[in-house]
């Protein structure tokens, strides 16, 4: 018996703050026969699972498909697809397409393969009421003595089906991402909000261990997660049992970093960033090596991010580095930063004040600009200040002590923002 699995054609899985509370029923599949189209003949086998069994009006709901799918050849036909299909009553919300591992089946033989799909419908998708029919249904053609089959001349059968209800009792987090090393905001613990059937109890975890756990007799219950309990780094699961029913949910947290804005952001994962050297306004002296600095600092943050740095005209970069005048004595040495729209960066600064001997310095020395580069093009690319001195993102840098490159932290955070390893 053969396996393979089967991959939806859609959009990926977004997260949801909220949640709701009752966890999916499976929807199981009887073995049936599709009705012969032009000799098509086959026989399923599906167990499938359709989760989760509620949905919050107003809110993104991912619908997940799971489980096997086994067919048997009444004659040598190819499966080829499904069609996924949510619909309140006769009225069609969303309908997303599948292709299966489309493996040849000769009459007699039968082939299983797991089922992993989804279909993602946003708050617009949605009814404002009453429940959800979810259906799946599963497209096979004849395939001729040559091998060859025809997409037109498919049959369809139903294997699975289900109903996802509005929810009546909901979970929500006060943040999906904890930093306990945010220099800049006051660091808050997690809260969960439950709205459910009481008694309600609230567990966490960190991987095996319980780190926290709590139980309210009222039906409205709000529960903040001791810092104390969080400060590993990690995905924590919270878990919420009310009423016989089960659901969980994720956050996570990461020590050594934080982000610069208040909303984790970045720039696009693998792509390539431009920048431009403007030496208008340097000081005397200042300009000599700045852009090969820049390049040096820009190769490290390339094998830490997974993107690709290249330099271009003044006018037409990603990000512009250049020189200003302070209008100060005793302030910063330089500012980095980029604008943020709905997680994504854009329109990275560098500027390196014409007062500051440390941005005047050239080369990696310990009062050279690298550290400063360093820094600075950090903020462009995402990181924020912290409060451990042993990082380069701190905001106070004392020369002989500081670090002079990114340290364990900084690249974490690199990491956790880009995910470079996927870029190879």
């Amino acid at each position: 018996m053969l396996s393979g699995r089967l991959h939806l054609i859609a959009a990926g899985l977004s997260p949801v703050l909220a949640t709701a509370l009752l966890m999916a029923a499976p929807v199981g599949a009887s073995s049936a026969d599709v009705t012969p189209r032009a000799g098509v003949g086959v026989r399923i086998d599906a167990a499938l699972t359709i989760s989760p069994s509620t949905y919050i009006p107003g809110q993104p709901l991912d619908v997940a498909i799971s489980g096997t799918l086994t067919t048997t050849a009444l004659r040598d036909v190819v499966c080829h697809s499904l069609t996924l299909t949510a619909a309140r009553g006769s009225s069609p919300l969303l309908t997303r397409y599948a292709s299966t591992d489309r493996t040849p089946q000769l009459a007699g033989e039968s082939h299983t393969q797991e089922v992993s799909a989804s279909l993602d419908m946003e708050p617009d998708d949605l009814p404002a009421s009453g429940p959800i029919t979810v259906t799946v249904d599963l497209q096979c053609s004849h395939m001729d003595a040559e091998g060859n089959w025809d997409v037109l001349d498919a049959v369809s059968q139903r294997i699975a089906s289900g109903r996802i209800q509005p929810a009546s009792g909901t979970v929500a987090l006060s943040t999906r991402w904890l930093f306990p090393d945010d220099e800049e905001r006051e660091v808050r613990p997690v809260t969960v909000s439950v709205t459910a059937s009481a008694p309600i109890t609230i567990s966490v975890s960190r991987g095996s261990k319980t780190v926290w756990k709590t139980t309210s007799s009222k039906a409205t219950y709000q529960a903040a997660i001791p810092l104390a309990r969080t400060q590993q780094s990690g995905t924590y699961r919270v878990r919420v049992t009310t009423g016989g029913s089960t659901t969980t949910t994720d956050f996570r947290v990461s020590r050594g970093w934080a982000p610069i804005y208040d909303s984790v952001a970045a720039w696009p994962r693998c792509s390539t960033v431009t920048w431009s050297y403007d030496p208008a306004g340097a000081p005397r002296g200042g300009d000599v090596g700045v852009a090969d600095d820049v390049g040096a600092v820009l190769k490290r943050y390339a094998e830490l991010t997974g993107l690709r740095f290249e330099q271009v005209a003044k006018g037409r970069a990603d990000i512009e580095i250049g020189w200003a005048p302070a209008t100060w004595e005793d302030g910063p040495e330089a500012a980095g930063g980029a604008s943020e729209k709905d997680g994504v960066l854009a329109s990275g600064v560098l500027t390196m004040f014409t007062n500051s001997e440390w941005s005047r310095t050239p080369g990696f020395g310990v009062r050279g600009r690298g550290s400063l580069l360093y820094h600075e093009i950090g903020h462009i690319l995402g990181l924020g200040h912290v409060s451990d001195d042993r990082l380069l993102m701190y905001p106070v840098h004392t020369f002989g002590q500081s670090p002079l490159v990114p340290q364990k932290g900084d690249t974490a955070g690199l990491r956790e923002l880009y995910r470079p390893q996927s870029c190879r």
